[in-house]
């Protein structure tokens, strides 16, 4: 900013560059002034000397190394240009106007590579440059010295016009590009938008407003039934603000409830809503738009800065933008996080048995998918079922079937897998038994038969083991049912065959 005004200062090295051109560009043309006949007095040895040293300033003025000092620093080379201008005029010639112009190109020089009001600053420099060569002169030319009402008049304006239009343009210049950079930012948040991962969305858009300038910036989700809000996305903010569901009441997400619009804030320290971890974090400029998800406020975009941010109208239409594209991406992650429930619901009925409750025979095929070395298969058979369904009705073979379900949910582990495999057979995956298989069917059976069923069923139990295909553990299973069977049912055979025997008893 400017050292004075808290104008923009412009670069040092840019102002160097002009005045080095400038001092050259003033050598050369006094050095060749001096050989063109005129009437005035004019020593051309003087000028051939001036615009040699004008040439040599300007070029020692081109390598100093400007970037390194403060953009005022290039000042230094107005009493310098002085100096030349006032011995050219003391010693090359006394006419009053001569040297008029180059007073002039020295304050445009000032308007371009300095601030506004520095040419009124350096006016009375330029006054004693002006009238010294009159002042020192033999012989006083009242014409000369009165000439300066004309000519720093003329200088100050041609110097601060300059400055006002390198100003004007310097402020157009930035404006463009903060909203350049605004419609960037909103541009890249809107990217996201389509992205199905909430998170991803909403941590884009509390990212931007950090890119912005805000120091603090985060999500606070309502939950209207608590009254409560609970921050998500957290950039810059302190751990005691992170410690669970916040009251509505308290904070900017309680002004954009109460207003439904986009708040500002510029002395958030000094409001009574002011949440005072976030102003022992030193926040004085708070900002907080309202984010709707079909037609209900579902949260508001909250950002603070410790800086005094003035609200300029681009900046508050680009918070608006992204606080509506929250709300959108929001609202986009949710009606996708529905669908998902609703296919998981659809998936998971179409994987159920509708009589028993347990899982098909789909589902029985992707638990085997599953299996693990050391899990075991069991099959069940319910023993003489047709005679249950022939004798009793299918509604008490039916609800044989529904209390063996039952039974076997009952009775294993929660990480136990079962499912109806067609019929009367259902498939329990015992998970990890290994060599406890055999006893806890046993133990499944005799739990049964307590219960006094209409009728037994008979067990064929298979380990899976590191190498085996579950196709292979499954029919092992199916020739051990095959065996108890065989025994004379009521009973559970575990698999001890090798594949030749279990080829020859298939």
């Amino acid at each position: 900013m400017d050292w004075a005004t808290g104008g923009e200062a412009r670069p040092s090295s840019t102002g160097a560059r002009q005045a080095a051109w400038l001092f050259v560009a003033a050598g050369t043309l006094t050095s060749i002034l001096s050989y063109v006949p005129s009437q005035a007095t004019v020593s051309r040895a003087v000028a051939t000397t001036l615009g040699l040293a004008a040439v040599l300033t300007g070029i020692v003025v081109w390598v100093l190394p400007w970037p390194r000092w403060h953009p005022r620093a290039t000042l230094v080379l107005l009493p310098v240009a002085f100096a030349l201008i006032v011995i050219g005029n003391r010693f090359g010639t006394t006419s009053p106007y001569t040297y008029g112009v180059y007073y002039v190109v020295v304050f445009c020089w000032v308007g371009l590579a300095h601030p506004r009001w520095t040419s009124l600053r350096m006016a009375p420099l330029a006054g004693i440059a002006y009238l010294m060569p009159a002042l020192l002169a033999r012989h006083h030319n009242p014409e000369a010295v009165l000439s300066v009402l004309s000519t720093i008049p003329v200088c100050l304006l041609v110097g601060e016009t300059v400055a006002w239009a390198m100003s004007e343009l310097a402020e157009a210049r930035e404006v463009s590009e903060h909203r350049a950079h605004l419609l960037s930012a909103v541009a890249r948040a809107a990217g996201s938008i389509s992205a199905l991962d909430s998170d991803a969305v909403l941590a884009g858009v509390v990212d931007t407003l950090v890119g912005l300038g805000f120091e603090a910036a985060n999500l606070c989700v309502f939950d209207d039934a608590t009254d409560t809000y609970t921050v998500a996305q957290p950039r810059g903010l302190p751990e005691s603000y992170l410690t669970g569901p916040q009251p509505a009441s308290r904070g900017m997400p309680s002004l954009v409830r109460q207003r439904r619009s986009l708040v500002t804030l510029e002395n958030y320290s000094e409001h009574p809503l002011a949440v005072p971890d976030l102003v022992a974090l030193g926040i004085r400029t708070a900002v907080a738009a309202p984010v709707w998800v079909q037609g209900r406020l579902a949260a508001a975009l909250v950002a603070g800065s410790t800086r005094v941010i003035p609200a300029r109208s681009e900046d508050m239409e680009a918070f608006e933008l992204l606080a509506g594209q929250a709300g959108r991406a929001l609202e986009n992650a949710q009606r996708y996080e529905e669908e998902r429930r609703a296919r998981e619901v659809l998936t998971e009925v179409s994987m159920r048995d509708e009589l028993t409750g347990v899982g098909n025979r789909r589902h029985a095929v992707g638990l085997l998918d599953s299996l693990q070395a050391g899990d075991a298969v069991v099959l069940i058979d319910l023993d003489n079922f047709k005679d249950v369904n022939d004798t009793d009705g299918h509604a008490a073979g039916d609800a044989v079937l529904v209390a063996l379900a039952h039974h076997l949910r009952s009775c294993v582990r929660d990480a136990d897998l079962i499912a109806r495999y067609g019929g009367e057979e259902f498939v329990v995956v015992l998970r990890e038994a290994g060599t406890h298989a055999l006893h806890t069917t046993e133990r499944l059976l005799e739990e049964w038969r307590r219960g006094r069923p209409r009728t037994t069923y008979s067990a064929g139990v298979a380990v899976h083991g590191p190498e085996t295909k579950p196709s292979l553990t499954l029919a092992r299973a199916d020739a051990a049912l095959y065996a108890a069977k065989r025994m004379g049912r009521d009973r559970v055979a575990e698999f001890g065959f090798d594949e030749e025997a279990l080829a020859a008893g298939a």
